[in-house]
């Protein structure tokens, strides 16, 4: 998969890893406050998981259609 290291918002503006991480926001729901994503970096297959973004962060959305 393909991504563009967009970075991420948060409230006091963008961060400055804009061409360096893509962050992500997963479609499970960690609780009422918080949500799971995952975060890219731009010359790594890593990917990192985190339960603990608060709803109010600005991350990218990757939509999947599932195949019938």
């Amino acid at each position: 998969f393909n991504f563009l290291p967009g970075g991420y918002r948060i409230d006091s503006g963008f961060d400055n890893s804009i061409s360096e991480y893509g962050t992500f926001w997963s479609s499970t729901e960690h609780d009422g406050v918080y949500a799971w994503s995952r975060k890219l970096k731009y010359d790594s297959s890593r990917v990192s998981r985190y339960h603990s973004s608060d709803k109010i962060n600005g991350f990218s959305v990757r939509l999947i259609k599932d195949s019938e």
